[in-house]
């Protein structure tokens, strides 16, 4: 006994000392999900598996199995006080485990193979029937993790989540033995075992879940249409619920990794940047929900798919902001000095891991909402690539950097529009289009003023760089009163509308660029009352965009 205590605690510290970045974390739990998903093709015999119309199950399994060990991970750092990277290490090797499922059920059945499903729950007549529910999961039901057969039915002949089984009461076993082993307490081994026992029935009854929150039977939340939004959405709403879930673990696990490099991170999100992304997204949905007719009703799963579209756009920022504090962190040092990087309080590498993090997120977001939104994310990507990074790292071209600035919230406006799925990029309104490309241009300038003397440590050739402070000043806020006023020019109908909303953000703007001390709130605050005024008027039709 005491060789298998010292052999088990050998093996707890070699997991414990895996070499694991966050990057290499997520790209393992997503190896083991697409060897365990050819396997239950192969179990299940459905050469299906890997059509290209069941892309979805990929993205749905991902974030099933990402919140599953992320959440053993934050659940045996809460109960055993051990730091975080070393649990996420041992729940990284039991993630391993989800290989074996289909593997058992073949070797089981003689080569028969089994099935593997969600368990779909009987519909709930009481706090009686839940209760029944919830403590049947673990005992001997056709359904339940010790049930291996009877008197009548032969172990080879189980067709529903054998090897499923087996895999989670090993995970059961080593999670208790870990606990047992970091703690020698009996209360936090069985206050572990009920949390996990609860996030297991959880994760193993989703769809039941969904189908009590939404209203409708599991049957038709796989195979029928319940959004006015994305006629095409059949089959994601799973995901569509894991994926909120997987982002409040990250930044649960954020914090318990380490809370100053959490808390700097979030400061630095720069929130009126990211307020206007999500304004400028906010303003693409409205105008397309603009062409639903009025018949149409909202449903639950429209909610999801709003929700999923704004992860999508918050996590593209997280991004964006990673790529270009590492970019440009020599101008950093001089200018920005309360940034992560400059201040040490973290590496490049984990911002880099950060930022890919959540990438993921947003792609996987926006793919999963539909393919036009995916797009338009990946073209808002490719704008920040352009803008930030080398070889291109285009915002040292004077104007161009705008432009390129202009297309990208012209993308995230699209991404917007296409949030319904009836619209398509070329219904989106043309002249809106350059109106927008138009503003951002010429208004985003103000960005560099407070980056003078960083942007010129880095050889970046911005306007103030060239003109100085007190001259790019005057040029700048003159550009902002340009791009104001530029947008009536391009609806001369509704010029007479336009023009004092035009001239209310100018005067503001231009205030708010010379003013001493600058502050760049103010000058967000006019482009923000621009596009509240723009969004009053066409509320009450006296302009149509």
């Amino acid at each position: 006994m005491t060789k298998l205590i010292n052999r088990w605690e050998g093996f707890i510290r070699w997991t414990e000392g895996l070499q694991i970045t966050v990057w290499s974390w997520v790209i393992a739990i997503g190896v083991f999900m697409a060897l365990r998903i050819v396997g239950e093709g192969f179990s299940q015999k459905l050469p299906s598996i890997l059509a290209p119309e069941r892309w979805s199950f990929f993205v749905h399994a991902f974030f099933y199995y990402i919140a599953a060990f992320l959440g053993m991970a934050l659940l045996l750092a809460f109960t055993t006080r051990e730091p975080l990277a070393r649990t996420a290490r041992f729940a990284l090797v039991l993630a391993s485990l989800i290989i074996t499922p289909p593997i058992l059920d073949l070797i089981v059945s003689a080569g028969r193979g089994g099935v593997i499903l969600y368990r779909v729950l009987p519909p709930l007549g009481g706090v009686g029937d839940a209760l029944r529910s919830f403590v049947d999961f673990v005992l001997w039901s056709p359904y339940g993790l010790l049930f291996l057969g009877d008197a009548h039915r032969q172990i080879a002949q189980l067709d529903v989540n054998y090897g499923v089984r087996l895999e989670v009461l090993a995970e059961i076993l080593l999670v208790t033995w870990y606990v047992f082993t970091k703690t020698r307490s009996a209360f936090r081994l069985i206050g572990s075992l009920v949390l996990l026992y609860v996030g297991l029935f959880f994760l193993a009854t989703l769809p039941s879940f969904v189908s009590w929150w939404s209203g409708f039977s599991v049957e038709f939340l796989v195979y029928g249409n319940l959004s006015m939004l994305q006629s095409g959405f059949r089959g994601d709403y799973f995901a569509a619920v894991l994926i909120p879930i997987v982002v409040i673990q990250a930044l649960l696990a954020l914090f318990i990794w380490h809370k100053e490099k959490a808390l700097a991170l979030l400061r630095n999100i720069r929130p009126l940047r990211l307020l206007l992304n999500l304004a400028i997204f906010s303003a693409g949905l409205v105008l397309g929900l603009s062409s639903l007719p009025t018949t149409a009703s909202w449903s639950f799963f429209d909610s999801l798919i709003v929700v999923l579209g704004y992860i999508s756009v918050t996590t593209y920022w997280l991004w964006a902001v990673a790529i270009n504090d590492q970019a440009d962190v020599v101008g950093d040092r001089v200018s920005m000095s309360d940034r992560p990087l400059p201040r040490g309080v973290i590496s490049r590498d984990e911002l880099a891991q950060f930022g890919l993090v959540a990438m993921i997120i947003s792609w996987s977001s926006a793919l999963l909402v539909s393919w036009g939104v995916f797009v338009m994310i990946v073209v808002r990507s490719s704008f920040s690539w352009l803008y930030s990074l080398p070889p291109f790292r285009l915002k040292r071209v004077p104007i161009l950097s705008n432009f390129v600035i202009g297309g990208a919230y012209l993308s995230t406006a699209i991404a917007g529009y296409l949030l319904v799925g009836k619209n398509g990029i070329t219904d989106f309104p043309g002249r809106l289009a350059l109106a927008i490309i138009w503003v951002y241009t010429f208004a985003v300038e103000f960005k560099n003023i407070k980056d003078i003397s960083g942007d010129r440590a880095d050889g970046i050739r911005t306007i103030p760089v060239i003109l100085g402070d007190e001259r790019s000043r005057l040029v700048i806020g003159l550009m902002g009163v340009a791009a104001f006023l530029g947008f009536p020019l391009f609806y001369p109908a509704s010029a007479t509308v336009l023009l004092p909303a035009a001239l209310s953000a100018g005067t503001l703007y231009y205030y708010a660029v010379n003013r001493r001390p600058y502050r760049e709130s103010i000058v967000f605050g006019a482009i923000f009352l621009f596009i509240g005024l723009l969004a009053l008027l066409w509320i009450k039709k006296l302009f149509v965009p």
